[in-house]
Parts: C-alpha cells; structure tokens; sequence
C-alpha cells in the first residue's frame, strides 16, 4: 500500500496527487498494528498497488518502519547505484526522489530494452497506454493490476521508461522487489 500523506480534499474525497515528499509503499498488515488509519479526512489517502514494482514505477519506496529489511536493501542498492554511502538517510533519498517524479508531463528517458533490468516498467513508443514489465527475460502487460505474459520486444527495440531513473539504478544494483507475476 502506498502512502503520500493526506490528499483528502474539505469533502472528504482525492484532492491531490501528494502532499508529502516521502511516497513510501507500506505493508498492509501494519495499519491496524501501528494505530494509523486511513481515507479519513487529517489522516492518509491510500493508495493500493498490484506489487512493489508497480510502487516503484509510481515513484515510492519501501517504507523505513514497516518494512525495515526492504528498506535497508532497497538503501544498499541506492547508495550503490548513486555512488553514496550506503547509510543515505530516508530525507536525502526522498528529497532526489521527489525531483524525478514531477512534474507529471515531464518526457520519459528512452531507453534501448536490453539495458532495463528486472522489475522495470516501460512503455512502446507506438503504444504508450499499455506498460510493459521486464521480468526474468520476460515481459508482461499490466492491466488492472494484472499481469499478462506478451511476446518479448526484441532486446534492441527502444522505449520509454516508466520507472523513474534513480529507482533504475536501485533495481539494477540488485534490489530485489517483491513481486506478484505469475
């Protein structure tokens, strides 16, 4: 489940798209746990995803409290790919992550296929609507949160990238996320 704060609008209803910098994707079994409720006016709007790369895709990451050891993979893999420490805090994370996420119509890298690892997202150039996911020397279309199993694009076909780029670089130094393909 994600979470990007309060978005409730005077009635009660989706008012906007974020309010904080930290879009974190959380475990759904930690709500009731930790005292923390949602889609009530002065609390956070939730936001469910299919898998956690959908939530990459979306721009969030694992959440620091909830999913600790996800976060601290997911921090490893940053600092990595970024050349930092690997003990970057959540605040700087999310700060450069913020930057990458809007606006909302900025252009998507285009990127050949072959240079996408795992659990990135894209989308045809000839078919933007429909977003693809690589996984395992595969592709699958997302629909609905679904997934269906396509015929791979050749792994020279370029295309635009869904993922934001720094969370690219996290998923191509190894972070692993949690997955629901068939």
């Amino acid at each position: 489940m994600g979470n990007r704060g309060d978005l409730h609008d005077e009635l009660g209803g989706l008012g906007r798209t974020w309010r904080l910098r930290r879009w974190i994707s959380c475990r759904l079994d930690c709500v009731g746990q930790s005292g923390v409720t949602f889609d009530t006016p002065g609390h956070y709007y939730p936001l469910f995803f299919t898998d956690e790369a959908v939530a990459l895709a979306a721009g969030h990451r694992p959440c620091a409290m909830c999913r600790r050891p996800a976060f601290e993979e997911f921090r490893e893999a940053w600092g990595y790919a970024a050349g930092h420490d690997n003990r970057v805090p959540a605040d700087a994370i999310d700060h450069e992550l913020h930057f990458e996420r809007l606006p909302a119509t900025k252009e998507k890298p285009i990127w050949t296929l072959s240079d996408l690892p795992d659990g990135c997202f894209f989308t045809q150039r000839d078919a933007p609507a429909v977003a693809r996911l690589v996984w395992r020397e595969k592709q699958f279309k997302w629909r609905a949160g679904s997934y269906e199993l396509v015929p791979s694009l050749r792994s020279s076909t370029k295309v635009s990238v869904v993922t934001p780029w720094p969370l690219v670089g996290v998923l191509r130094a190894g972070y692993q996320p949690q997955m629901r393909v068939p």
